[in-house]
């Protein structure tokens, strides 16, 4: 398994007792359907995850994001790629070591509001907490909270793009959409609450590496309201990372469990593993992860290499300075 050895926070203990710590472990964009569940078909659903359970599973707590809904319901949205995938992936998502996964995406009303709802029982039937979504937006913004070793995490999941084929009513199930003002709200009631927020976006622009200056104004929301991690999705490409503040912001994990095989980039991934104190992110690493075959594995050298050169801090690439 190769790993980077990234720079981390410093952090001061208080005194001679060690801070409570939480391990956590993100990756990004998980489709079950299309090509995927064509490969489900023929392996089988343990075989997704096979490669990397030993990584899923090793840390406190594990959430992806889950890019189609959950649901029996055929009532698809007017736009040209529409997922659905099998109720039983919940539990496969359970079973590979998966506590959270963020729903706020432009997939999760794919089947109508119906499909979204289904998703959050299946979900949460199997185990799995959803993250960003619910009956209505006051709901959807409200944080997943999991306590481990004495310390409350918050998770937070928003979108920052339009819903195509569907219009937003607050009062009706949504995922929790993103806007400066809401972010700190909603990060700030969080952290008032918790020990640690962690804050995840579905957002900038597709097969882009590099982030935009919308993704970094939201970052920047999240962090100065006390988020400690930023993590983020959408881009089907792996982007860089920076720390803003002591706030760790990584854009793109790019995909983890997807059928986007034609573009090498799409099939370059990584899993971030970080450690969460009261006063932060304590330190993080990345395993860089290939896809073959739709499904994720460690990678091997030259890719491994190539994927944690992509994962550069943002400073290298000279820009937003």
């Amino acid at each position: 398994m190769a790993l980077s050895a990234l720079p981390c926070a410093a952090q001061d203990s208080a005194g001679a007792d060690a801070p409570r710590t939480v391990t956590i472990t993100v990756v990004g964009d998980m489709l079950f359907d299309r090509g995927v569940r064509d490969e489900i078909e023929r392996r089988g659903a343990q075989s997704i995850f096979a490669g990397i359970e030993n990584i899923l599973s090793a840390s406190d707590i594990t959430v992806g994001n889950l890019e189609c809904p959950l649901t029996a319901r055929h009532e698809p949205r007017p736009m040209r790629y529409v997922f659905r995938c099998d109720p039983k992936r919940a539990a496969t998502l359970r079973t590979a070591g998966f506590d959270a996964v963020t729903v706020a995406n432009n997939h999760t009303l794919d089947q109508g509001r119906g499909g979204l709802l289904d998703t959050l029982d299946n979900l949460r039937a199997a185990g799995v907490a959803p993250i960003g979504a619910g009956p209505d937006a006051v709901a959807a913004r409200q944080p997943v909270i999991i306590e481990v070793n004495g310390l409350r995490v918050a998770l937070l999941a928003f979108l920052d793009m339009p819903i195509e084929g569907a219009i937003y009513l607050e009062d009706h199930p949504v995922p929790a959409m993103a806007g400066e003002e809401a972010v700190r709200e909603a990060v700030a009631a969080a952290r008032a609450n918790t020990d640690v927020v962690v804050v995840f976006f579905h957002w900038g622009v597709e097969f882009s590496t590099v982030p935009t200056r919308a993704q970094r104004s939201l970052a920047r929301a999240a962090g100065d309201a006390g988020a400690a991690l930023v993590a983020g999705h959408h881009p089907h490409v792996l982007q860089p990372w920076e720390w803003m503040g002591r706030t760790l912001v990584v854009y793109s994990l790019g995909n983890f469990v997807f059928d986007q095989g034609s573009r090498r980039s799409t099939s370059q991934s990584a899993v971030l593993r970080a450690t969460l104190t009261p006063d932060g992110v304590a330190d993080f690493d990345f395993v860089p992860v290939s896809l073959l075959n739709t499904r994720p594995f460690p990678a091997t050298e030259p890719a491994a290499s190539d994927i944690l050169s992509l994962l550069s801090g943002l400073k290298t690439y000279g820009i937003f300075e």
